[in-house]
């Protein structure tokens, strides 16, 4: 390899992991959204599981929340493991509405890629944009990024677990949406 090309090579390397390095531990965008929209804990059985914050930016409307960025964040008082966030997902995706057996499995594939286990206090952030999809961080401690899901029906079905009228959660949901009290 001559000279000037490995030195095109060290570059291009170099450019790809400082573009890495930035998107993990940058300013996420989302923390632009400085209205909290709402909040709620939610419980199963008695037992905390997470408090989730809905966060938006001006002119939000809660009826047509998938047109507008957001983010929701779940701050978790239990820990559990990726995969069984992952596959109660797609549970509460497949709620809103049936999903074909293919389906099912591409969506579950990605968000077991995606999820990392979580201990009490790590927080899961879905950050939601329109026409791009949703970002996932996860803080224990910094923010760090951890995926995307750029599947644009996946992801308003996934922030749809918590914010769309088929939710298994109402109460959740306008609380969230600010639709009433908490």
């Amino acid at each position: 390899m001559s000279k000037l090309r490995r030195r095109a090579v060290l570059i291009a390397g170099m450019a790809l992991c400082s573009a890495h390095a930035q998107r993990t531990t940058a300013d996420p965008w989302f923390e632009a959204l400085d209205t909290e929209q709402g909040r709620h804990r939610f419980k199963f059985w008695g037992f905390d599981v997470y408090e989730a914050v809905l966060r938006v930016g001006p002119a939000f409307e809660p009826q047509a929340y998938d047109r507008h960025p957001m983010a929701l964040s779940l701050t978790y008082a239990r820990a559990f493991k990726g995969a069984d966030i992952a596959r109660r997902s797609v549970e509460e995706i497949e709620r809103q509405a049936p999903l074909d057996p293919a389906t099912r499995q591409k969506w579950g594939d990605l968000l077991s890629a995606l999820f990392p286990d979580v201990n009490p206090g790590d927080t899961l952030m879905g950050a939601y944009r329109p026409a791009q999809g949703v970002q996932l961080w996860r803080r224990a401690g910094a923010w760090q990024w951890v995926g995307d899901i750029t599947d644009m029906a996946l992801a308003r079905r996934f922030m749809g677990i918590w914010l769309s009228s088929a939710t298994s959660q109402p109460a959740m949901r306008a609380a969230l949406l600010g639709l009433r009290p908490a």
